[in-house]
Parts: C-alpha cells; sequence; structure tokens
C-alpha cells in the first residue's frame, strides 16, 4: 500500500499541501517570535495552537481523507496509522493543554467525560484534567490575591471577614480555584472561589482561535461553538455565578433537598473575581466510588487499576457489555450477598469472633467488633437521582445547570449528593421548554415519524438535504442515547464525522445545545462506571409532568 500511495496523484497533491502547509506554519513561527518579543499573548496563544495543532490536524485528516472519503487505502491500514499518530501526537497535545491552559484545558475536561470521544493514548491524561490541575499560586499568592481584590471591589478587609484561611486548594479548575476558609463574623465554614487573573481575556483569545480553527476544518460545528462560546464566557463574573448560584439554590431545595445539596452563597462578599459560598463537606463522586469499589476488588482478589485496565480493553475491542441502571441494581444486590457470605462464614477472624460472641464468655467480657466490607455504593440510584434533578431544573424551572461534569458532583458525609459550580447556567424560554418535552417524550416511546417533525419542524434544525433518517439518528444521539442501535457500532467521534457526512449541518438552534450538552455529561457519567444511560426514559416524567402543567396532552 505504501508503495501505491507514493505514486497516487491525489497524495503527490497532498504533498504539496503540505508543503504549503509547512510554508504556512513556517511563517506563524516567525510571527511568534515577534509576538513574544513585542508580548501580545492573545496572538501568542493563537500561534502556539497553529504552529502545533494544525500540522497534527493535516497528519490526521490525510489518512482519514485516503480511506473515509477516497477508499484508497483501506480501513486497517489506516487505524494502524492512526494509533502511531496518537503516541506521536499525544504527549504534544497534553503539552499544550497543560502549558496554556484556559480554554485548550476546559475542552479537555469536556472531552474527558466521554470514554470513547477520544482515543486511549489521550484518554490516559484526560481523565486527570477532572482533578488533577496544578496551581497557578504558589505559597501565599491567592489569599494575597483575594486580599486585594476584596479591598479593591468590595473595599473590604481580608482579616475582617475571614477568621481562618487554608493556603492549599480544595480544587483547582480551568478559570480559577477555590479554597477553604471561616467566617469572623459567625464562625461559618465557606468555600472561597477566586478567578485566575487574565483567565477571561485567555479565554476569549482561544475560543477566537478554535473557532478560526472549525471554520476552517469543521464547518459543522460553528454553529453550536457559538452558543458553548456564548455560555462559557459568562462564568467570568462570581456576581453574576452567586445569583445564578442563589436561583438554583431556592429551585432544587425545597424538593430535593432531603437527596441533594446545592451551597447557599454569601452575597456580601462575592465580587467578579471572588464567590463564598457555604462548604460542603464530602468527596469527588468519582473519587468515592473509586474508592468504594477498590476495596471490593481487594476483596475480589484484584484491583481497581485492572479492573478499569479490563473494561478500557474490552471497551476498544468492542466486547464491553454496557449494563443498564436495573442491571446495576441486581449487581449490587448479588454484590452485597457476596460480601454478606464473605464476611460471616468465609473469613476466618470472623468466625471465631462470631463463635465467641455467642458464647458466655461475651457476657463476661463483651463482644468483639465484625469485619464488615463496607455496602457498594448505590450507583444506579446516584445517577438515576442525577439525572432527574438535572431534568426537573430545565422543565420544571427553565433554567440548569449546562456542566455537570463528574468533578461538579460530591459525595457528602450525610449521604446527599453535593452539587457545586454554576457557572453557566442556562435558561429557556416556555416555548423551548415545550418543544424540548415533547421531544424527550418522543424520544422515550421511540415514534419516529414524531422525532423526526419535531427535529426539523419545531426545533428548527436545518441540514443539507434534510435527510429524515440522520435527524432521527442526530436527535436520538445528542439528546438521548449512543447505544449500538444509533451509533451503528461507531465511536462517538467517528459517528458524529459520519452524520456529517451523511448529511451536512446548517443550523443548529441554540436553544437547545445546552441541554443536549447535560445529556451528553450525564451518559458519559454512566459509561464511565460501565453503564448506558437513556436519558430519555430518565426524563419523560418529568418532562409529561411539565406539559400536563401547560394543559398540554401528549
Amino acid at each position: 500500500q505504501r508503495k501505491l500511495l507514493g505514486t497516487h496523484p491525489l497524495v503527490i497533491m497532498l504533498r504539496k499541501t503540505f508543503k504549503v502547509a509547512g510554508g504556512v506554519v513556517g511563517a506563524a513561527s516567525i510571527a511568534t517570535a515577534g509576538a513574544y518579543y513585542f508580548g501580545d499573548e492573545g496572538t501568542k496563544r493563537s500561534l502556539t495552537f497553529w504552529c502545533n495543532i494544525f500540522p497534527a490536524y493535516l497528519h490526521y485528516r490525510t489518512y482519514q481523507l485516503l480511506d473515509r472519503d477516497l477508499g484508497i487505502i483501506s480501513s486497517e491500514y489506516a487505524d494502524e496509522q492512526y494509533e502511531k499518530l496518537h503516541e506521536k501526537y499525544s504527549p504534544k497535545v497534553k503539552h499544550i493543554v497543560y502549558s496554556m491552559r484556559g480554554f485548550y484545558l476546559k475542552n479537555a475536561q469536556t472531552m474527558s467525560t466521554q470514554d470513547d470521544f477520544v482515543p486511549p493514548a489521550y484518554m490516559k491524561w484526560v481523565k486527570d484534567t477532572q482533578d488533577n490541575v496544578p496551581s497557578e499560586f504558589s505559597g501565599t499568592e491567592a489569599r494575597e490575591y483575594v486580599r486585594a481584590k476584596m479591598k479593591e471591589e468590595l473595599n473590604l478587609d481580608f482579616d475582617e471577614v475571614f477568621e481562618l484561611w487554608d493556603d492549599v486548594p480544595l480544587g483547582v479548575a480551568s478559570i480559577g480555584q477555590v479554597h477553604k476558609a471561616v467566617l469572623r463574623s459567625n464562625g461559618d465554614v465557606v468555600a472561597v472561589k477566586l478567578l485566575v487573573p487574565g483567565i477571561e481575556e485567555r479565554f476569549r483569545s482561544d475560543i477566537k482561535t478554535l473557532k478560526s480553527f472549525c471554520e476552517l476544518a469543521m464547518p459543522q460545528h460553528v454553529s453550536a461553538f457559538d452558543e458553548i462560546e456564548k455560555q462559557f464566557l459568562t462564568e467570568f463574573d462570581y456576581v453574576l455565578e452567586a445569583k445564578n448560584l442563589s436561583l438554583i439554590h431556592d429551585a432544587i431545595m425545597p424538593t430535593w433537598g432531603k437527596l441533594v445539596k446545592v451551597p447557599k452563597p454569601y452575597p456580601t462578599y462575592c465580587s467578579k473575581h471572588v464567590l463564598v459560598m457555604e462548604y460542603l463537606s464530602g468527596v469527588k463522586l468519582v473519587d468515592g466510588i473509586r474508592a468504594q469499589y477498590a476495596k471490593i476488588a481487594e476483596a475480589s482478589g484484584t484491583t481497581m487499576e485492572q479492573m478499569e485496565a479490563e473494561m478500557i480493553a474490552a471497551i476498544k475491542q468492542g466486547t464491553f457489555a454496557f449494563k443498564t441502571l436495573e442491571q446495576s441494581r441486581q449487581d449490587r444486590a448479588w454484590l452485597q450477598w457476596y460480601c454478606a457470605v464473605n464476611d460471616y462464614l468465609l473469613n476466618p477472624s470472623n468466625l471465631w469472633k462470631l463463635c465467641y460472641n455467642y458464647s458466655a464468655l461475651r457476657l463476661m467480657y463483651g463482644p468483639y467488633e465484625l469485619e464488615r466490607t463496607e455496602p457498594a455504593v448505590d450507583l444506579s440510584s446516584i445517577l438515576e437521582l442525577l439525572c432527574k434533578v438535572h431534568g426537573n431544573e430545565i422543565f420544571e424551572h427553565g433554567f440548569f445547570n449546562g456542566d455537570p461534569h463528574p468533578g461538579n458532583v460530591l459525595l457528602l458525609k450525610d449521604g446527599r449528593l453535593g452539587l457545586i459550580d454554576y457557572g453557566q447556567v442556562k435558561t429557556m424560554t416556555l416555548q423551548e421548554r415545550i418543544i424540548y418535552a415533547k421531544l424527550i417524550v418522543a424520544l422515550a416511546r421511540d415514534d419516529r415519524e414524531e422525532i423526526r417533525r419535531l427535529h426539523f419542524e419545531e426545533q428548527g434544525v436545518r441540514t443539507k438535504r434534510n435527510d429524515p433518517e440522520i435527524g432521527y439518528l442526530f436527535s436520538c444521539f445528542y439528546n438521548d442515547r449512543d447505544s449500538h442501535d444509533v451509533c451503528r457500532g461507531m465511536n462517538i467521534s467517528n459517528f458524529i464525522d459520519f452524520l456529517e457526512a451523511a448529511d451536512p449541518m446548517v443550523k443548529v438552534p441554540d436553544a437547545y445545545i445546552m441541554a443536549s450538552r447535560v445529556s451528553i455529561m450525564m451518559r458519559g457519567m454512566g459509561k464511565a462506571f460501565g453503564l448506558q444511560l437513556r436519558i430519555s426514559k430518565l426524563w419523560e416524567d418529568e418532562a409529561q409532568a411539565f406539559l400536563k402543567s401547560q394543559g398540554i396532552k401528549y
């Protein structure tokens, strides 16, 4: 195949294209040097992207063109080349993401929510961006930054507001970081979120660069990118986030307060760069589940790492069988039974303790505490609850968190789920909610004709050919499920490419993009633990209740 490729006219043309691209990159490198000299950070960031990422894109795109578009090379040969490219470019992309941070880091965090969004060579480090990002501050710099901003923006004295301050951050995100503190006025323990200096300018520059890249390389994503851009740019005002937090808190807590906790803000201490809110004591959902499953794995004679490696290998080979929520409940019941049998009948230490506890010696010297395996997290109930709370936000209230990635969910010590980070709150109008509720109900019923009608006529999606089958698949994938019957055995990236090749996107209405994003993130959270969620089934009751409240029988 290599010999044939060398003389093919298209390959000769591609070589010339690479020479031109090389010239462009070379010119960009010279411009980069000038930008560094003159200190223009936005230009530096843009040119760093074009000099490093665009050549990688061309390399990948060449094999995609020769394989998928033209059929000159076999898919097997293309896959071999892709694997080599993954190993070549993954370390470079990682370096770019961690050194430049900004929107590139935010994108990596989004990609980390679905195990098949990116190849394993990338996923190895992309997962770490959820909770393993180094701080841009050192020592007491964060404290002094908050001190300066509170004085500048609120005319408040740091030492009069806070009695205690922990210089070690609770967490570091793409635009800021969070510290634990204690209020001097009432002793309340609070979480203080601070905006990284200059991050808004970096994000704006990065988004402009990526939008230009999409216009050149992936025009089908431009309309969706516009809406995501609008939402992301609301994250840089913590006064607005405090208002959003109050809005969600007051809407959710009266109904769901026994099961979830949304922190309340302290508006008096909030400014554009500093957000003070109630501290929630717990661990990140993923960490909590991993810790418990690690104990179960140990009791079963294996390790969590080994279990994860086997799962990833099976997903890659297409042999992994994702489970439903009901199957997960059944597995948990079996696991509980297995652990009980292991604890009481197979553990030698517990056997003699049991004998002792049922003997007369217990009355004289007291009982022994038995060793018990900690019960497994009720993963199916947790995911079902998360989905239903977000469905309630969308349909009943019309405003919702557009960024519910796993790092924004906590397992609290009191057993509830903590829902944090409301920088991206999206609002939907009454009519938009009615249309979206109908779509969810139609998806739950798998009413194909109605799904197509809603997709094209009521939602107003426009494609080059308005192909009914592609419209159905598009609506299923973005709002409901990514199971085999929809994706046809393709991974997510290839499936999205398939949709675009079959019927190129012209317009996706802004109103529904963030709701679709919530659906995708919820499913990604499930797939991280081997579960296949069908969002329409989990949102159907909320959607129907909302339609009924509007006097609509559907």
